[in-house]
This record gives C-alpha cells, sequence and structure tokens, in this order.
C-alpha cells in the first residue's frame, strides 16, 4: 500500500552526511549527495543511505583488502561450489524441454557456473535456488580497496557472455569517496560512478533513504527509475486516491494539505501532502507528502521519480511547518546532473 511506508532499501550502512576531504558541496549548512544522474542536498546531520543498481549490478565496497587474501578465498569458495551437485534433474530437464528450452545450456555439471581470476580481478558464479539462475560476482582492487560488483541471470551456458559484458561495464566504473559529487554526468551508485555509454543509456536504478536525529520518526525516500517504455501501471493519482479512499474508510480524519502539478528538477509531476490524527489519539498530527514524475522512455537525466516524506503514524517530532520546510529544501535542492 502506498502510504503504509517508504520503499525499503538494503546495502550501504546509513551513514552522516558530513564533511569528505572538503570535497562535498555546501547545501544550506549540509551536504549534497549524488545519486544515479542527479544531486540532491540535505540538512546537516541527516544520516542518508544510497543503493543502486547499473547495468544489473549492485556494487558492494568492503573496505581495504589485499588482493592475495582475496584470490584465497575465491578460490576455497569455487572449491565448495564445484564440489556440490548441479540443480540439474529429470524433473528440471522435463520442465526445460516443455518450454523449448535446452536443460545443456540452462545447468553447469556441478554447483560452479563458472570462476576466472586474471590481472588481480576476479569473476564467481554460482547455482542459486536450485535452478538455472546463478549468482556472479566481480571482484576488483582500486588503490587498495575491494569492491565487488553483484547480479544474477539465468543459464550457465551464457556465462562467459555476462562475463564480458560485466568486464565492460566494470571499466567504466570509477570509485568516489563519501559525499563527493563527480564532474561527470555519470551513474553514481552510492559509492563511485559508471561513465554512461550514450546519452540515452538508462541502465540504472538508485533509491535513496534519509532519516533525520533532530525529528525522529520522520523519513525521506528518493527512488529513481530508468525508463525504456512507459509503465502500464495506473497512475500515481490514481493510487493515491485509493490509498486515500481506504484510509477514510477505516476512519482516518484525512486532511489534504497539497494536491496538484508541482516541477522538482526540472520535471512535471503530481504532489499529494496530507495529514491524520496520531493512531494514539494525541494532539498532534501525521504527515505524509508524496511525488511523481511519470519520466521520459530513454532519457537517462528525467527518469521516474517518487519521492516521499512522511512521519510514524503512532507520534511525531515535526509539526506541520517544519515538514513542510523540510519537503521544500530537499526536494528544491533537486538536480538532474546532465545531459
Amino acid at each position: 500500500m502506498l502510504l503504509a511506508g517508504v520503499a525499503m532499501v538494503v546495502g550501504l550502512a546509513l551513514c552522516p552526511i558530513t564533511e569528505a576531504g572538503g570535497r562535498g558541496m555546501s547545501a544550506g549548512g549540509g551536504k549534497e549527495v549524488c545519486i544515479g544522474h542527479h544531486r540532491i542536498g540535505l540538512p546537516a546531520g541527516a544520516s542518508a543511505t544510497v543503493t543502486a543498481t547499473y547495468a544489473g549490478l549492485r556494487v558492494v565496497d568492503e573496505g581495504a583488502a589485499k588482493w592475495g587474501d582475496i584470490e584465497s578465498s575465491l578460490n576455497a569458495r569455487a572449491g565448495r561450489a564445484k564440489s556440490s551437485k548441479s540443480p540439474r534433474s529429470a524433473r528440471a530437464e522435463a520442465i526445460y524441454r516443455a518450454a523449448g528450452g535446452d536443460p545443456d545450456k540452462a545447468f553447469a555439471t556441478s554447483g560452479l557456473v563458472g570462476f576466472d581470476v586474471s590481472n588481480q580481478e576476479a569473476m564467481l558464479a554460482e547455482h542459486v535456488n536450485k535452478s538455472s539462475e546463478f549468482a556472479f560476482e566481480a571482484h576488483r582492487l582500486y588503490d587498495g580497496r575491494h569492491f565487488v560488483f553483484q547480479g544474477k541471470h539465468n543459464e550457465a551456458g551464457s556465462y562467459a557472455s555476462v562475463r564480458d559484458g560485466v568486464r565492460k561495464s566494470i571499466e567504466r566504473f570509477t570509485p568516489l569517496p563519501a559525499n563527493e559529487i563527480p564532474q561527470s554526468n555519470g551513474f553514481c551508485t552510492g559509492n563511485g560512478v559508471f561513465a554512461i555509454r550514450d546519452r540515452h543509456d538508462i541502465g540504472g536504478d538508485a533509491q535513496l533513504y534519509v532519516t533525520f536525529p533532530a525529528y525522529p520518526g520522520l523519513k525521506f525516500s528518493l527512488n529513481l527509475y530508468g525508463l525504456v517504455e512507459r509503465s502500464k501501471e495506473p497512475s500515481f493519482m490514481e493510487r493515491v486516491g485509493r490509498d486515500l479512499a481506504e484510509l477514510g474508510g477505516l476512519g482516518g480524519n484525512v486532511r489534504t494539505l497539497h494536491r496538484g502539478s508541482r516541477e522538482y528538477a526540472g520535471q512535471k509531476g503530481q504532489l499529494v501532502a496530507i495529514s491524520m490524527p496520531l493512531e494514539d489519539g494525541g494532539s498532534g498530527h501525521a504527515y505524509k507528502y508524496f511525488w511523481h514524475a511519470d519520466g521520459e522512455p530513454r532519457d537517462p537525466f528525467r527518469p521516474e521519480i517518487e519521492a516521499e516524506m512522511m512521519t510514524e503514524t503512532d507520534g511525531s517530532s515535526v509539526d506541520v511547518d517544519t515538514i513542510e520546510a523540510l519537503w521544500q529544501q530537499i526536494m528544491g535542492s533537486l538536480q538532474a546532473r546532465g545531459p
């Protein structure tokens, strides 16, 4: 349900928005964060998580490491996977043949799909979920820091082409210190940036999740989705309308604060902001702000965007003036970093 909470985000640990070698950009006493092809300013003291996938890759910074230790660990993992049983079975073969597939291409002969090591770079792929699906990890050192590029694919027979494609994507990746805004218009992952291939490279999705220690229970999230084509799902306003009707049916005294068109980051979208009584019957109110822009297909700098700011429904540390000011400050700072 749209009003139930912000999108769940996993990945990088929450970190305060603080100075990073003097290279972070000031934003009204706070800092700017790079997310996808955008930048956004956050208040001082806010804590933020950025997660992203680009070309199907999730990037994890494992910290300082030595290549010898990495290679030794991967060799041990590859050995265990190779000694494990392939998920191929008579039933799986029958299912793939019935679907017109080739079981010989779908499955490896063991749990190990592929393992390559060269020039302090490694790729390891293993079957997962007892199916033809395999998870892969590409490992590389950047100035002594261990980065892992994670993804999934189907059919073991496609491992070689997947490996080559991942290598090409990694060649366009540059790690970044915390809070640094790159000069390029590349795709930020929270710990680095991918140089884009061309003006129509829409290979990434990104999420930002923010909490505010000064305002317990207040949360903000931003989701950016690269579009190949327009979504066929019900419109944002239709979904919000259904949720508001459901809240009203449950006896909620919902008050609309804003409803209509708003433009942020050069994109026109629909804003809905509401207040409602606290669930515990207290004297305060809970607040929820939502903004959605449809985006333009095949334009990485005009993605589909969903932004949400909300308080807890059983208690609130902010009043309407505070949440309104924070919303305007944060959303007013959202900018595309290109083309």
